[in-house]
């Protein structure tokens, strides 16, 4: 499912990737009252509490809903 995440950058981590290695990108956003983990996607530049628009590809995981950065056009 394709989506549009809205709401107010919190924080940018990391994850990486346990069978490559890759450090994989993570931005923490608050949207309405949950807090949205959205994997592959580099907010470094955004600052604390920056309203931020991401398209983003929902999936469901074995541990709940998986969010993803959107690449496509």
């Amino acid at each position: 499912m394709q989506a549009l995440i809205q709401g107010k950058f919190m924080e940018q981590k990391s994850r990486t990737d346990k069978k490559t290695g890759e450090v994989i990108p993570v931005a923490h956003v608050y949207s309405g009252s949950e807090v949205v983990q959205i994997v592959g996607c580099d907010c470094s530049h955004c600052s604390f509490g920056e309203e931020v628009q991401i398209p983003a590809r929902i999936s469901v995981g074995s541990y709940g809903l998986y969010v993803r950065v959107s690449n496509d056009e």
